[in-house]
């Protein structure tokens, strides 16, 4: 006996069937046509200045240039997170100085639930890139490595993160307002990342340092509006040699910015 489709699912499979054929034909348009229609809006009041994307919507490449600094942008979407109603793409950005050796890899994703995020985030920047973002202000040696990256943003809230950004450690130059250029060697140092109430922290402190924020050197929190707040403790000073008033306790706060980045 034939088995009767109830027409409900019927009209489910017809939908889901248009969407994915809208899905794959978009897919497969050139790169370029998309970006042509959307560059306005993403060079319109900016430094950056964008190539001509090559390949197609859903793989390809876009080059772009900032304070004289080219890089590549390459994507690849992941198709079957299409099916599970969240658009995600592998992506990668490389730095085309050949002395720089900059190139940092990871997924990114939106989906319709109002949540967007990134994880699987790995690479290295260089510390030739990072001097000549600087323009003079400090400047550094060694690399810095992204470790396994992770921030999901959902509900005006961040609901998970993790990862380490490290630094192997070195010499940091710096421009002191009263005493000049200064130098000084700082040892390992990292960065972590978590996820607590909503906000998205991320505290700065030496490799190997031990729990309970006892050697954080200075932290950040970013609150589901999009207003960071950066706090230097003393005992970051006290590591470039900087004296600070009459302030004793290492893990005492001696300066705060807040700032909204979105």
């Amino acid at each position: 006996m034939a088995r009767i489709i109830p027409m409900p699912r019927v009209r489910h499979y017809i939908a889901l069937g248009i969407i994915i054929f809208i899905a794959v034909v978009v897919a497969n348009l050139p790169a370029k046509l998309l970006f042509d229609a959307v560059e306005s809006s993403l060079t319109g009041n900016t430094v950056i200045k964008f190539s001509e994307a090559e390949g197609s919507v859903w793989k390809g490449r876009l080059g772009l240039e900032y304070a004289g600094i080219n890089l590549t942008v390459d994507w690849d979407i992941l198709q079957m997170q299409i099916l599970l109603g969240r658009l995600a793409a592998d992506v990668s950005v490389t730095d085309l100085d050949s002395s720089s050796d900059s190139r940092v890899t990871g997924k990114v994703f939106s989906s319709l639930l109002s949540s967007a995020g990134f994880y699987a985030v790995n690479g290295g920047v260089s510390a030739v890139l990072l001097n000549r973002l600087a323009k003079n202000q400090f400047s550094m040696e060694q690399n810095i490595a992204l470790d396994a990256l992770t921030v999901t943003y959902q509900n005006q809230q961040f609901t998970a993160a993790a990862g380490e950004i490290t630094w192997p450690g070195g010499r940091i130059g710096y421009e002191d307002p009263n005493r000049g250029l200064q130098q000084v060697v700082l040892p390992a140092l990292k960065v972590t990342l978590e996820a607590d109430d909503g906000h998205l922290l991320a505290s700065l402190m030496p490799q190997g340092a031990g729990e309970m924020n006892r050697d954080v050197l200075a932290d950040a929190n970013i609150d589901g509006e999009g207003i960071a707040t950066v706090a230097v403790r003393k005992r970051l000073l006290d590591l470039v040699g900087q004296r600070w008033g009459n302030v004793v306790n290492p893990d005492d706060v001696v300066l705060e910015i807040q700032q909204p980045v979105f």
